[in-house]
């Protein structure tokens, strides 16, 4: 019977490069007064190491070069030979040498001083990686450094003992779900696609399989680790270059090996410059021998530790990183295809509500015995739900303290095929999210909600396309803490997606009652007769949404208690903002109100002083059948950069540019949704994604030039 693990095989590419061994001797003490920063005392440590160094180096196959990043020239390589012949910085450089590059004139020898940091940061950068963590559509949930390490023996080959060594809890993915892949990035650019060969929970220690092995970094010999040692971390970082593009940069970071704990394996470093971005990142001494791998908080794991779980590693067969979750019991996974998992979602929720899930499998992992260095167990249960589309006759109704995601909008469809039932239900719940599928109702009556929530607390809907079928797309009533991110609520777009609006449609985008909410980031299309609904009781924050073409795009009730309207941009709409009767407590401040037929339409006069600065262009403010004089908007026509594309963000010099209120960095804002460099935020990747499937797009991001 095939495994859950056997249902993934993981097509190895057995590549490596050589390693290399670098030596001081000979070097002690004249190098002591060359180098910046390290006293002769802490190069003198390095005697009884030299002592250990090997006679015979390993042999290793090279692979073809097509098949690898490409090599480090060989000039920057620290010297391969155990004897003498390790570089004197105090002799003239022959032919092809690249000392000269890290040399600085500072009359102590001739020549200059050596740069070291330097040279081991270009030296040993190809063995550092960026680890990134996403879900099934690209969105990044995670990231961290990794280093290359591997097991080497004399005269052995070694590309299939090769690793990638990244922190646990960083590659698991976020609270909301945990990794669909896992993209290894190198110092060049390249990206590759990598597999999970070893979970070591007990030291929050993932070892990764990538599918080509950048080259590994030497061990330090055990007998040699100890404190006290100066040290040296790398870090990828992106910059922009002088043409704006983005380009990886190594930075080396000079440390303490602080303590260390040569039984558990772990140890802490110190120093100004390091910091939890370079978790994942090598410790090396500077003969370039890795010392260990650094985890968040400055904690680390000692090298013979992870020498340790590469021997665990080797013969074990890699594993698709979506099944993570499941095997550390941190969650289950519903995917028909697999024999091992859950055919359904109402299967999954049955056995969790019996205490029959989730089950951790020690088999494929090490599992932690204490809390020193485990990762913090996730506040929510993780169902994760494969790719497919899922027919239901009966609501998916959850319980408290459950993360339900799908692999994308795109890929993870729920339709219901009964009549006046919600697809979604959250009754008298708290601690819950739902996250990445594509919500159909069937046939719906008025008061019916595709997604209904009563009585509960903290409740995220993210990254989802949610429709309605002349009801709700989603209703909550006396409900606390509820957030909706990065969302699309298509009305009537392709035939694809929806039929056309009926005469007498009274739907509803999202409708708040008795419930305090932030909508955030995300999109109303077309003919909604009310996009977002503020009814009777509901506190309100809506911010950085686009709202294109509705009816009436927010409707705020006689009743509403408080309406927060910052940052949004209405386009087409017949009434962008409609105030039905008594107005409740509101700010509206840096909206941008584009050819709408109305910006602001009330029964009652409004109090003009209590609106903010907001920017309108053929869209009128009305109030009981006038005009309203005085409110303060920047008028002008505005241009945006692609506006047929959705992308609303203001070009240079347009009005509204700058006239929003400052940030906390005291830079002056867009008025309008859209900002010139963050777009709409942190959830905006989620909102390409919804909003590309809403408008049938496959190159939306690449339109808007979106770079995460």
């Amino acid at each position: 019977m095939a495994s859950i693990v056997d249902a993934y095989p993981f097509g190895l590419y057995n590549k490596h490069m050589n390693s290399h061994q670098f030596t001081l001797r000979n070097m002690l003490p004249p190098v002591a007064s060359l180098l910046p920063g390290f006293t002769s005392s802490f190069l003198l440590g390095f005697a009884a190491e030299i002592s250990h160094a090997q006679s015979n180096p390993p042999q290793v196959q090279t692979p073809p070069a097509s098949s690898v990043p490409p090599a480090i020239p060989s000039s920057q390589l620290p010297n391969t030979n155990t004897d003498s012949e390790a570089p004197d910085f105090n002799k003239p450089e022959g032919k092809g040498s690249k000392l000269g590059k890290y040399r600085v004139a500072d009359g102590l020898v001739k020549g200059g001083r050596v740069k070291v940091k330097d040279r081991l940061t270009d030296t040993y950068k190809s063995s550092v990686v960026r680890v990134i963590a996403r879900d099934e559509s690209g969105n990044i949930l995670n990231q961290a450094m990794g280093v290359s390490i591997g097991v080497t023996a004399n005269n052995l080959r070694v590309g299939d003992s090769n690793y990638i060594a990244t922190p646990l809890s960083l590659v698991l993915g976020n609270t909301l779900q945990w990794a669909d892949q896992i993209e290894v990035q190198q110092d060049n650019g390249a990206s590759l696609k990598a597999k999970v060969a070893l979970i070591d929970e007990q030291i929050d220690l993932v070892l990764l399989k990538p599918e080509i092995s950048p080259s590994p970094l030497r061990f330090i010999p055990a007998e040699n680790e100890r404190p006290r040692l100066n040290i040296l971390t790398l870090e990828l970082k992106e910059k922009r270059d002088d043409s704006g593009a983005k380009i990886i940069v190594a930075e080396g970071h000079e440390g303490v090996l602080a303590a260390m704990d040569s039984e558990k394996g772990t140890l802490t470093v110190s120093g100004r410059r390091i910091s939890n971005r370079q978790a994942g990142t090598a410790i090396i001494n500077l003969q370039g021998q890795l010392l260990g791998m650094l985890l968040p908080n400055s904690r680390g794991i000692l090298s013979s530790r992870l020498k340790q779980a590469v021997s665990l590693a080797k013969g074990k067969r890699p594993f698709h990183p979506r099944l993570v979750g499941a095997i550390m019991g941190r969650g289950v996974l519903v995917d028909p295809r697999l024999k091992d998992a859950y055919k359904s979602i109402p299967d999954a929720l049955q056995d969790i509500a019996d205490g029959k899930a989730p089950k951790a499998d020690t088999k494929l992992y090490l599992k932690a015995h204490t809390d020193e260095l485990k990762p913090k167990d996730p506040p929510r249960s993780i169902l994760k739900v494969a790719p497919g589309e899922y027919e239901l006759t009966e609501s998916i109704v959850l319980p408290s303290n459950i993360s339900v995601s799908g692999s994308g909008a795109k890929d993870t469809i729920l339709r219901m095929t009964s009549a006046n039932k919600p697809v979604v239900v959250l009754d008298n719940v708290k601690n819950i999210t739902v996250a990445n599928f594509r919500i159909l109702p069937g046939k719906q009556e008025k008061a019916i909600a595709s997604v209904r929530i009563r009585n509960s607390q903290s409740v995220v809907l993210l990254g989802n396309l949610i429709q309605a079928d002349q009801g709700r797309a989603v209703h909550f009533t006396n409900s606390q803490e509820i957030s909706i991110f990065g969302n699309t609520f298509p009305k009537r777009t392709s035939k694809n997606i929806l039929k056309a609006t009926p005469p007498k449609d009274v739907s509803k985008g999202i409708y708040c009652q008795a419930s305090t909410a932030t909508v955030e980031t995300n999109a109303f299309l077309e003919e909604w007769p009310q996009s977002l609904a503020v009814g009777k009781s509901c506190h309100m924050l809506a911010e950085r949404n686009i709202f294109i073409r509705n009816q009436i795009s927010i409707a705020v009730s006689s009743q509403s208690t408080s309406l927060e309207l910052k940052n949004n941009t209405f386009v087409g709409s017949k009434m962008a903002l409609r105030f039905f009767g008594k107005l409740p407590e509101f700010v509206v401040e840096d909206n941008l109100f584009y050819r709408n037929k109305f910006s602001i339409l009330s029964q009652l006069p409004l109090e003009v002083q209590k609106f903010g600065r907001n920017g309108a262009y053929q869209s009128v403010a009305f109030q009981d059948g006038k005009m309203v004089p005085g409110l303060d908007f920047v008028k002008g026509k505005p241009e945006f950069r692609k506006p047929d594309k959705y992308d609303f963000r203001l070009l240079p010099g347009s009005p509204n540019v700058g006239a929003g209120i400052p940030g906390k960095n005291g830079i002056p804002t867009d008025i309008g949704a859209f900002q010139p460099s963050t777009y709409l935020g942190k959830h905006t990747s989620h909102l390409i994604d919804t909003l590309s499937l809403a408008l049938e797009s496959e190159n939306l991001s690449l339109e808007w030039g979106f770079e995460e």
